[in-house]
């Protein structure tokens, strides 16, 4: 059970029961140990686009891994470990020379923090997004007040 299974909402003094038909919206990704590859520019410095990099902390000097990554297999595969070179909202840029002799980027894959600049390993985080969205058919007028409650094994406090 996660966050996701709110079952009542206090809504203009009168309790509701929580459904997609009257404005609520679970949102739940499942598990999020690594940012979702999108791309990978095969370059002097390799290129990982990536989803979600702002639920990580990657910085430069990292040490970062690309696994799942599935690949044209005419050459050396992408999943391996990198060092960070530069971050930007939508991309990670590492030292490794993939310009020749590596296989084509096809599909898929995560980028995941190994160990900092200092050598110091990354715990596993599952940082996956639980909540939801309320619709306007569920908000109130301006004087209404409106309080969720949420049960489950692993609420966010």
């Amino acid at each position: 059970m996660g966050l996701w299974d709110a079952k009542w909402l206090f809504h203009e003094r009168s309790y509701r029961a929580v459904t997609t038909s009257n404005g609520w919206t679970p949102l739940a990704q499942q598990a999020l140990f690594g940012s979702p590859i999108t791309a990978v520019t095969r370059a002097a410095d390799t290129v990982f686009t990536c989803s979600f990099l702002d639920q990580f902390s990657f910085a430069v000097g990292d040490t970062v891994k690309a696994t799942e990554i599935a690949d044209d297999q005419t050459g050396l595969t992408l999943n391996k470990n990198y060092t960070v070179l530069s971050v930007s909202a939508t991309q990670v840029t590492c030292s490794d020379d993939t310009s020749s002799g590596y296989s084509a980027y096809v599909s898929g894959g995560f980028l995941s923090q190994i160990k900092n600049v200092n050598n110091v390993p990354y715990p596993t985080v599952n940082v996956a997004i639980q909540g939801g969205t309320i619709g306007t058919g569920m908000v109130g007028g301006n004087a209404s007040a409106m309080v969720a409650v949420y049960e489950g094994q692993m609420s966010v406090v």
